[in-house]
């Protein structure tokens, strides 16, 4: 099912999982998906709500003043602009909380592999929002541009934080980026007008992460359960962002996931993933996996998507799991994302051997 070269290279968890506390989840990790799971996340508690954790950095920010929510919008939430006189120079963004959540959740990390959880090999996976999605939800088209540079320069400092303190041999940096891929769709308005320029953005992400950390890309639709907006036709913008990616970007990416719609089951929807070309040593997996029709309707896409690519694929749910709402709904996914994943191991065994969870 999975492609012609290489074996299965096993499950993505995105980032968001339901759990309270992050060593809770790493031995959930351990228990459910054995040693399929290779990067580890550590999104729980107020971060499994993606990037409702910044949205007081908007909110109760002295530069702005509330607005309406936008039309067409990813995420229809109240938004704020710039108060009327204010410029660019008169934005700031007070220090994001990202480093000492990535400190808290490493020595975390760090314990459960001295405890035998996760091998010595295995990543921790931090996953960050690009700097356009909470600002292009948050923000009044108006203000964008002029709010944008603050806020990508506070992400950078942050990203330097958890640079400077973490070993690079042990972490891997996932940007998510679904503002860029449902726009670059035209699912919503295009917050930069261009595709050129969602594409620059993406570049420059993956171009601020060292050569000795991994880089991943979660090319992401928003999860349907919680935010609805239509569904792409088939994968011509994935395809097309991957190959800007992979044409343009300075340094290899070891690992992308893509979200797959609940609707793609034919291989009309995945023939932009004809001739799609990814580095030998590139981790590919897709999102077949919906709560909504379990394993039978993950094994569809799967098996569509498979009759295109010419890549071994892992597989992953469409989003992170922490927000489905209840408790029946995140089960189901988990439990055709296990089935999924033992019937992949079984017919091509995994590439990464024992590289991800302890036996």
């Amino acid at each position: 099912m999975t492609g012609e070269q290489r074996g299965f290279p096993g499950v993505h968890l995105c980032g968001s999982l339901p759990f309270e506390g992050t060593r809770e989840a790493f031995d959930w990790i351990r228990s459910e998906f054995g040693p399929w799971v290779h990067r580890v996340p550590d999104e729980t508690g107020v971060r499994a709500g993606f990037i409702l954790t910044q949205r007081p950095h908007f909110t109760d920010n002295p530069a702005f003043e509330p607005a309406g929510p936008v039309p067409g919008q990813l995420i229809p939430l109240t938004c704020v602009r710039l108060r009327p006189g204010s410029t660019a120079a008169d934005v700031h963004f007070e220090r994001f909380h990202y480093a000492d959540a990535a400190k808290a959740s490493f020595a975390l990390f760090r314990k459960a592999k001295q405890d035998g959880v996760f091998s010595a090999e295995a990543k921790f996976l931090f996953p960050i929002p690009s700097p356009l999605t909470p600002v292009a939800i948050f923000v009044a088209p108006e203000s964008l541009a002029q709010v944008l540079p603050a806020y990508e320069a506070q992400t950078r400092a942050s990203l330097h934080e958890i640079l400077d303190a973490l070993p690079h041999s042990e972490l891997a940096i996932q940007w998510d980026v679904p503002v860029e891929v449902v726009s670059w769709d035209g699912l919503m308005p295009n917050p930069l007008h261009t595709k050129e320029k969602l594409l620059e953005s993406m570049l420059a992400l993956g171009n601020w992460i060292p050569d000795d950390v991994e880089l991943g890309y979660h090319l992401c639709y928003g999860n349907s359960e919680t935010f609805k907006h239509p569904s792409s036709p088939n994968a011509t913008g994935l395809a097309e962002i991957w190959n800007g990616l992979t044409t343009n970007l300075r340094r290899r990416i070891d690992f992308v996931h893509m979200s797959i719609p609940l609707e793609w089951e034919s291989t009309d929807h995945y023939r932009a993933f004809t001739g799609l070309e990814f580095d030998p040593t590139t981790d590919l997996y897709l999102g077949v996996v919906h709560h909504q029709d379990g394993l039978t309707g993950a094994r569809r896409r799967a098996e569509a998507a498979a009759q295109i690519l010419h890549h071994p694929f892992g597989v992953s749910t469409e989003c992170g799991m922490g927000r489905y709402g209840s408790a029946e709904k995140f089960q189901a996914a988990v439990e055709a994302l296990k089935a999924l994943a033992e019937e992949n191991a079984h017919q091509n065994p995994s590439t990464h051997g024992t590289t991800g969870l302890a036996h």
